[in-house]
């Protein structure tokens, strides 16, 4: 299950999320994400900015920021979501059957990449990539 949250929401119950934050972290599309109510560790901390989202802890719970714009980094959300909790939804599986495979590898890389279509080969078999 996926759930999103804007961050006005977050301002209203956690005002102190800013401390969560680095110097220079800017949360973008004003817009948060939590997979599957995955509970907030430091290592689940450390994935998500291996992910290249931003990790913020909101009543034990890890919710994902992306931390840029400009372009479509929705492989950003489902690499994360698929490094939490080692599956991905089904409607992520056809972004990246219909995605170019130059641009999901520019926004997350090659080995993230063949990473994802292992997880959508296992789960989704009839969706061809």
């Amino acid at each position: 299950m996926v759930t999103t949250l804007s961050l006005d929401w977050i301002k209203k119950i956690n005002p102190y999320y800013w401390d969560t934050l680095l110097e220079d972290e800017e949360i973008m599309w004003n817009t948060l994400w939590c997979f599957d109510e995955t509970q907030w560790t430091e290592r689940n901390a450390q994935i998500v900015r291996e992910c290249g989202m931003i990790p913020i802890e909101v009543d034990g719970l890890i919710f994902c920021g992306l931390g840029g714009c400009g372009m479509d980094l929705t492989a950003t959300v489902i690499y994360t979501q698929y490094k939490l909790t080692g599956f991905i939804e089904q409607d992520h599986a056809y972004y990246l059957k219909h995605q170019s495979k130059e641009f999901v590898e520019y926004v997350i890389g090659d080995k993230a990449r063949n990473e994802l279509i292992q997880c959508v080969n296992k789960f989704y078999k009839d969706i061809e990539i």
